[in-house]
């Protein structure tokens, strides 16, 4: 287990979006100036699925419509957009369409314990 010395920059264990400080969640958001509820919605509900270890989580886009209260084609477009500021990265799943790995990142690189 890693302490906040040793930890890499934003990432905490205890934290309320799993490995991330909400004070970094707030700065990626502060990319997207135009970000609509919606994306915001979805960010949060992809950080509920993130493993600590790895930095990535694949929800179903039915899990995050169900938590971001919004449609699976609205979730859809929302990781489009997170994915275009380079927010996220999402990897295709080629034998299920309805779920993806998806890799929470800055500045093009992943985050990973």
């Amino acid at each position: 287990m890693q302490n906040e010395d040793t930890a890499p920059i934003g990432v905490y264990q205890d934290t309320p979006f799993g490995m991330f400080s909400s004070e970094v969640v707030k700065n990626r958001l502060n990319k997207l100036p135009e970000a609509s509820s919606s994306v915001i919605a979805v960010y949060i509900a992809l950080l509920c699925f993130v493993n600590n270890t790895t930095g990535s989580c694949s929800p179903t886009h039915q899990m995050l419509a169900a938590i971001a209260c919004s449609s699976v084609s609205q979730v859809e477009r929302c990781l489009k957009i997170l994915a275009d500021a380079g927010i996220i990265e999402i990897q295709s799943n080629a034998s299920d369409s309805t779920s993806n790995a998806y890799y929470i990142t800055e500045g093009g690189n992943r985050y990973a314990k």
